[in-house]
């Protein structure tokens, strides 16, 4: 009777681990990153909501969405990662689609959320370069964050905006790897009306960072910034 409760109760888990672990799509080719299902309307007086993003997935190259954001890999996350993530500028903080305590760590926490962490606030109207001090800002306040180095900040455009670049490298406290490795990250954000688009490449600072940098630059070029 006690293996038959214990049977069935790990069938349940196991289901409830299935359905909120994220699919990821395996579909190449230009995509569509639509604005989250629970944005609400803008306020009056407010400029309009988010904007869909549209990109291109390199051959070979894994992706999903998660809650408001969008993660791309070929290897896996801990390995290289494309992300994006907007953030309204009253935002405090943000879902994750199937939060579930058996949840791999990777899905439910890993890419960094620069929301989770800030310190200051997005405005609109604000110069990449301020942009740029915010974002820096949430990953040297972010607990999981350690060894952070700021190696290069310049700015560029964006799909048609003006956006800040900056290059860092940091190590994860508490990894799931025991000796979190050397990573580099390549971070361009802008803001548009209410809004901050980041994109962002991080991989490991040997080997897989300089393998797949080229890939991220043709990912950025395909980037664009829908109104509805």
């Amino acid at each position: 009777m006690i293996h038959t409760v214990l049977s069935c109760l790990f069938v349940i888990i196991l289901v409830s681990m299935t359905a909120c672990v994220p699919s990821w799509n395996h579909t190449g080719g230009s995509q569509l990153l639509p604005p989250p299902n629970e944005m609400k309307a803008p306020e009056a007086g407010r400029a309009a909501g988010p904007r869909q993003v549209s990109f291109t997935v390199p051959a070979g190259w894994h992706w999903f969405i998660r809650g408001e954001d969008l993660i791309v890999t070929r290897d896996g996350v801990f390995l290289q990662q494309i992300f994006i993530e907007r953030i309204q500028v009253d935002q405090v903080d943000q879902d994750v689609l199937g939060t579930f305590w058996l949840v791999a760590w990777s899905s439910g926490v890993w890419p960094t959320r620069t929301v989770k962490s800030l310190n200051r606030r997005f405005t609109p109207a604000m110069s990449p370069m301020d942009a740029a001090k915010v974002l820096i800002g949430s990953r040297e306040n972010d607990p999981a964050v350690a060894d952070l180095k700021v190696r290069e900040l310049t700015t560029q455009t964006v799909a048609g905006h003006q956006a800040f670049r900056v290059v860092f490298d940091f190590r994860l406290k508490d990894a799931v790897l025991k000796a979190s490795p050397l990573y580099r990250s390549i971070y361009c954000g802008c803001m548009v009306d209410d809004w901050f688009y980041g994109i962002s490449y991080t991989a490991t600072r040997r080997y897989y960072f300089e393998k797949d940098a080229q890939t991220f630059e043709a990912f950025l070029q395909s980037v664009r910034l829908v109104a509805k």
